[in-house]
């Protein structure tokens, strides 16, 4: 896949969850995987991708400012926006899209951070059928 396949695919990275049932004190997606954040891990794979043109990290409120930090810190040029994340998955979501909604996307990609295991080749087979 190039990134000619689509005029503009964007992602909608949700790191919004509470992280209750890890038990810690922060949001799921910011606790740590090998060194990094969970949201780092995710937040590379779709930087790095050639087919992603734009990234909205939805977050808890009292996260925006970790979330500046840690986007900085990556040198992420990707990423449009960050949101406040509602209080439900779905409200997140629709935080993301509405973010997303102020431009033209030809394809959007919703991604859970706290799943930081995002291989360029899922992006890959996750956009295939879409570009068909």
């Amino acid at each position: 896949m190039n990134e000619h396949d689509f005029d503009d695919v964007a992602v909608v990275l949700l790191a919004a969850g509470s992280g209750e049932r890890l038990g810690g004190n922060r949001p799921k997606a910011f606790v740590g995987l090998a060194g990094e954040t969970m949201l780092a891990h995710s937040l590379r794979a779709f930087e790095e991708h050639e087919a992603v043109d734009s990234i909205v990290i939805v977050v808890p409120h009292d996260w925006i400012g970790p979330t500046e930090v840690l986007v900085d810190d990556l040198g992420c040029d990707k990423v449009a926006s960050i949101e406040i994340g509602g209080a439900s998955r779905a409200a997140s979501v629709r935080a993301g899209l509405a973010a997303v909604g102020d431009r033209t996307a030809t394809a959007v990609l919703v991604h859970d951070a706290a799943r930081p295991r995002v291989p360029a080749s899922l992006i890959d087979r996750v956009l295939a059928p879409i570009a068909d």
